[in-house]
């Protein structure tokens, strides 16, 4: 007989395919990761709102989805947007109301006419204590909240148009919450544009 093995193995702690598939997950949660953030900076980001200056559309606690804005040309009269107010030092949700070149003026009743045609504003909670008139500039935009009375918008800022560089998204669903209490509007689903 000789002395060869006795066929028992030892081990000495992780084996390789225990190594193997930890670096697997490693790697996979990285790619996770990293679609993530490339999402967040360059697709799409989510917006929590804190104010009431946006009801009866949205409410404080409301949590919707935005996606960036690449091309302002895209940009219509009624999206919602969220933008970075360096007057405020606050990131915003409010309803685009002036485009580039546009005249906006705020008459009796709370009506926002809209290079000289009155604009429907059935999301609008009108206050019509505010009279003047903005000329928006080219590269310019007017942003105004919903309830109008409570809302701090471009009607009370030293500068009121927002800059193109300014707009960070414009939101298209509510994620959260689902259900509303019943005296709560609007149901749950996509935020409507209106588009005037």
């Amino acid at each position: 007989m000789g002395t060869g093995s006795t066929g028992t193995a030892t081990t000495t702690g992780i084996t390789a395919d225990v190594v193997s598939a930890a670096i697997g997950w490693i790697a996979a949660l990285a790619a996770v990761t990293a679609g993530a953030v490339l999402v967040n900076r360059f697709a799409m980001f989510t917006t929590l709102v804190r104010s009431h200056s946006m009801r009866p559309t949205l409410q404080p606690g409301d949590l919707l989805l935005t996606t960036r804005v690449h091309r302002p040309e895209r940009l219509r009269r009624g999206d919602l947007v969220v933008f970075r107010s360096r007057e405020r030092g606050a990131t915003l949700v409010k309803r685009l109301i002036g485009l580039p070149g546009d005249r906006i003026e705020f008459v009796s009743g709370g009506v926002v006419r809209v290079n000289g045609e009155s604009l429907a504003e059935p999301y609008a909670r009108r206050s019509g204590s505010y009279r003047g008139a903005f000329e928006v500039p080219a590269g310019g935009y007017l942003v105004l909240g919903d309830d109008r009375g409570a809302s701090d918008d471009a009607r009370s800022w030293a500068d009121p148009y927002l800059g193109r560089r300014d707009i960070l998204g414009v939101v298209r669903v509510r994620l959260l919450p689902w259900q509303r209490r019943p005296h709560h509007r609007p149901q749950p689903g996509p935020v409507r544009r209106l588009r005037h």
